[in-house]
């Protein structure tokens, strides 16, 4: 009978914690101005192997279906990808609340930059992704990003980190006081104190370009957008990563590559996201055609390439990597 008794108890403490752990679930979908809190057991976090074999490629795609009410910003925070991102792979799919019974393709799955930029730190403006390779270790970090609006575009170029601050102060610029005034007709402090209403979030990465910096954010739903005065904001959970992790003077390359392409166990894919204008036209400057980026990418390696499929595969620039060759 006592054996029966614990026995009994512990089944009725199983469902209990069961329970808990459920509405638990349900209260993270809320958000704060940070993003909502999920378990680390539901999160990636964008780490991947790097692969072998001459292969390109990292992580896998996902189907999933959103939550009542879950907004794609919500969503995309979940799965750690970009607001755009997430659009571009779901054609048709609305830009706030998603319907419950509505399956998406969650884009989760890249192919590597181009292989002599695989080191340090390679920032992607089309992708909006960042890309960490580490010193001396077989593996790569990707996270989603927000980047500078029209007018304030985030520049092309190498660069390094120069320091790094936890809980930084905003020294707001006097161009974006300006901007701010003229647009909103709000008038900015000339220091943002660590806090809630600092838009850098808890962590933030100096660049070597002067007023460029890699930060976390307090709204979560700018990224994977061209919000920014030209910086590059990630969520604060990435930015956290980054930060423990990276060191002064490890190599920035910023970079525009609309379409990649790599290789998977043989076959030939290529990646192609929207393309986007800059003001001076630095970033169509430096585009390279897609019969030299797949030059580029051979390495030796041959394949039948399907030339209708690539056309197709730029036109619809879903992100998302598709077999061409």
């Amino acid at each position: 009978m006592n054996i029966i008794k614990k026995l009994s108890n512990t089944a009725f403490l199983i469902l209990i914690l069961f329970l808990l752990s459920s509405c638990a679930l349900m209260q993270n979908i809320l958000h704060s101005g940070s993003g909502p809190t999920y378990s680390t057991a539901e999160l990636s976090d964008g780490l991947y192997s790097l692969p072998r074999n001459g292969n390109d490629l990292i992580g896998m795609m996902k189907t999933i279906n959103a939550y009542q009410g879950e907004s794609i910003s919500d969503i995309a925070f979940r799965y750690d990808v970009g607001y755009t991102e997430l659009l571009d792979a779901n054609p048709g799919l609305g830009r706030n609340t998603v319907r419950s019974d509505r399956e998406l393709v969650i884009p989760t799955q890249y192919i590597l930059p181009p292989r002599q930029y695989r080191h340090g730190i390679v920032i992607n403006i089309a992708e909006m992704r960042v890309y960490y390779f580490p010193k001396n270790d077989n593996v790569v970090y990707t996270f989603p990003i927000a980047l500078g609006k029209s007018g304030w575009r985030t520049p092309l170029g190498r660069t390094y980190i120069v320091r790094k601050e936890e809980a930084p102060e905003w020294n707001v610029p006097k161009s974006i006081q300006k901007y701010t005034l003229e647009k909103y007709g709000r008038q900015l402090p000339d220091i943002v104190p660590p806090g809630p209403e600092n838009p850098l979030g808890d962590y933030a990465l100096y660049l070597a370009m002067h007023g460029f910096v890699m930060h976390g954010t307090n709204d979560y739903t700018t990224i994977g957008k061209m919000v920014s005065s030209g910086c590059i904001r990630l969520y604060n959970r990435d930015i956290t990563t980054l930060y423990d992790d990276v060191k002064p003077r490890t190599t920035v390359n910023i970079i525009y590559y609309p379409t990649k392409a790599g290789w998977q166990n043989g076959r030939l894919y290529l990646e192609s996201h929207k393309r986007i204008s800059h003001e001076e036209g630095m970033y169509e400057s430096s585009m390279l055609p897609v019969r030299a980026i797949i030059q580029n990418a051979s390495y030796g390696q041959t394949a039948n390439i399907n030339w209708p499929q690539i056309d197709a595969v730029v036109r619809r620039h879903s992100g998302i990597p598709t077999v061409v060759g």
